[in-house]
C-alpha cells in the first residue's frame, strides 16, 4: 500500500532536519529554540551568504515557512527540490524522500500531489496566525547597546545609500567593531527594545540579516508583533491616518532622511501583513494602507502576477483600512529596489501611480 508525502515526513524530525541540510548543503541554523529553527534563506539563494534569515522550520507541524521572496510554506521534500533546481539539477519527490534517507519502496499515493497542496494552504494559515503569533515579545535593557559605537566612518556604507547621520542616530543605528556588523535595534510603538539585527559586512558571513548574539542569547524577535520605526513615527502616523509599509529597515529610515517627522513608513520585515500589525495600525487609527514592498519582477507578465498575489494575500485588509499597491509600471527601479531607493522623485512618481484594491 503506498504512503502519501504526509506520512513519509512524518517519519522525520528536527535532528533529522538539521543534520541533513548540514551535512549534505552545509546549511546550518541561524538561532533555534523550543518551536522552530531559523535557516538562511537558501529555498531561493544558491550561497547562504546572500540569503536573509527567513526560512523558518516548525518543529511541531514539520513544515518550513519562507518569509521573504517565496513568502511559501513547504516540507523537507520540496526544500530539496528547490535546492537542487538552484543547482541546476532536476529531482523527483521520490528522489528527494530517499536522499534524505527515508525508504521509499512503498510508493507515493497518486493522490498525495493533489492533496499535498490542501495540506500546505492549511499549515500555511497555520503558521501564520498561530506559529510566529504564539511567540512573546520579550524585551531587553537599553544598556545592551552601550557595547556598540555611533561612529559615522562605520557606518559609511548607509550613508552612501542615502540615509543621514541624524537619521542614524534618531534610530540608534551602531555599530559593532568586532563582528563587523551595523546593528538594527527593534522597539515597540512604547520604546521598549525587544530585538537587535546585524547587517554583517564579512564576506564569509552566514547570512547578510541576523539577529545579533548577546552572552550565550541571539536577540531575535517574532516579526508579526514589530512594526519597525512605528516608535518612531507613530505622532506623523496618527496625525495623518496614513501608513506606508515597506519590506525592510532601510527604507523606513530613507524615508525619515528626506521628510523628518512627516515620515509615516514602517516596515513589516518581510511581505507578510499579520493580525498583529494589522492590530497596530488600528490602534494608531490608520485609515489608508499604502503596499510598499521591493520590486521583484521583471516583466509586465510577473508585475500582473505579482498584482494578483496582492489582491489575493492582502484582500482582506480592505475590511480595515483603504488599501493601495505601489508598482512598478513604468519600470524606474532595478530589480529588487525598494520604491524609496531612486530618490524622491521616483518614489513620488510610483505613489501617484499607485494601484487601488
Amino acid at each position: 500500500m503506498s504512503k502519501s508525502i504526509k506520512e513519509y515526513r512524518n517519519e522525520l524530525n528536527a535532528d533529522d532536519i538539521r543534520d541533513f541540510l548540514e551535512n549534505h548543503y552545509d546549511v546550518s541554523p541561524v538561532r533555534e529554540n523550543d518551536v522552530m529553527i531559523v535557516y538562511p534563506t537558501v529555498c531561493h539563494n544558491l550561497d547562504p551568504a546572500d540569503a536573509s534569515p527567513k526560512l523558518y522550520y516548525y518543529k511541531k507541524d514539520n513544515i518550513f515557512k519562507c518569509y521573504t521572496e517565496c513568502d511559501q510554506v513547504f516540507d523537507i521534500f520540496q526544500l530539496i527540490e528547490n535546492m537542487e533546481y538552484l543547482r541546476g539539477r532536476k529531482i523527483s519527490v521520490k528522489g528527494a524522500i530517499e536522499m534524505i534517507g527515508v525508504n521509499s519502496s512503498e510508493g507515493i499515493s497518486d493522490t498525495e500531489h493533489f492533496s499535498i497542496k490542501k495540506q500546505l494552504d492549511y499549515l500555511y494559515e497555520m503558521n501564520n496566525i498561530v506559529s510566529q503569533e504564539e511567540i512573546e515579545l520579550t524585551t531587553y535593557s537599553k544598556k545592551i547597546l552601550n557595547r556598540y559605537i555611533y561612529d559615522l566612518e562605520f557606518l559609511k556604507p548607509w550613508i552612501n545609500e542615502g540615509i543621514s547621520p541624524e537619521t542614524l542616530r534618531k534610530y540608534k543605528i551602531k555599530f559593532d567593531t568586532i563582528m563587523n556588523a551595523i546593528i538594527i535595534p527593534y522597539f515597540t510603538d512604547d520604546k521598549e527594545l525587544v530585538g537587535i539585527r546585524g547587517r554583517f559586512l564579512n564576506p564569509d558571513a552566514k547570512a547578510k540579516y541576523m539577529p545579533v548574539k548577546y552572552g550565550d542569547k541571539y536577540l531575535a524577535h517574532p516579526t508579526s508583533k514589530i512594526l519597525y520605526g512605528l516608535g518612531v513615527n507613530k505622532k506623523a502616523i496618527q496625525k495623518k491616518k496614513i501608513a506606508i509599509l515597506f519590506e525592510g529597515e532601510k527604507s523606513v529610515m530613507k524615508m525619515d532622511t528626506l521628510y523628518g517627522d512627516e515620515n509615516v513608513s514602517l516596515a513589516v520585515s518581510g511581505q507578510t501583513i499579520s493580525k498583529d500589525h494589522i492590530q497596530l495600525l488600528m490602534k494608531y487609527g490608520i485609515k489608508d494602507v499604502i503596499i510598499a514592498f521591493d520590486k521583484d519582477y521583471k516583466s509586465y507578465n510577473e508585475l500582473e502576477e505579482k498584482i494578483q498575489d496582492y489582491k489575493n494575500k492582502f484582500g482582506y485588509i480592505r475590511n480595515f483600512f483603504n488599501v493601495s499597491i505601489i508598482a512598478d509600471i513604468d519600470f524606474l527601479l532595478d530589480h529588487k529596489d525598494s520604491p524609496i531607493d531612486d530618490g524622491e522623485e521616483t518614489f513620488n512618481i510610483l505613489m501617484k501611480e499607485r494601484l487601488y484594491m
